[in-house]
């Protein structure tokens, strides 16, 4: 049976910052709400990593139903941000890893000028 693994890159480091939980890698850094359910989400994927299952579960314990839409939110902010590495493992065995070589960072937004 194959199932595919999430956890954090090899070089991010988890921080708290007051209320805030920091990712680092480098020169790299991103700054995620700390949250009950962010918190736990961030837990698993630093300590080794997970299913999204058991991301939910954990995010769910903690969130009740609500954590999903945060769940996904968090976990689709760190895949397209480079903060994720994902594995398939097949019959308990990793036959394929997926490791970001960058960070991918959103252009700050512009303030649209009403008067154009």
């Amino acid at each position: 049976m194959a199932a595919e693994t999430l956890r954090l890159r090899p070089d991010a480091t988890l921080e708290r910052e007051g209320e805030r939980r920091l990712l680092r890698a480098g020169f790299v850094r991103i700054g995620l709400d700390g949250s009950p359910v962010v918190d736990a989400a961030l837990d698993v994927l630093a300590d080794g990593g997970g299913t999204e299952l058991e991301l939910a579960r954990a995010a769910m314990a903690v969130g009740g139903d609500a954590a999903a839409l945060p769940l996904q939110s968090l976990l689709r902010r760190l895949r397209l941000a480079g903060w994720l590495e994902r594995t398939v493992v097949v019959d308990g065995r990793p036959v394929a890893t997926l490791r970001p070589l960058g960070h991918h960072r959103q252009p700050a937004s512009v303030p649209l000028d009403p008067a154009g």
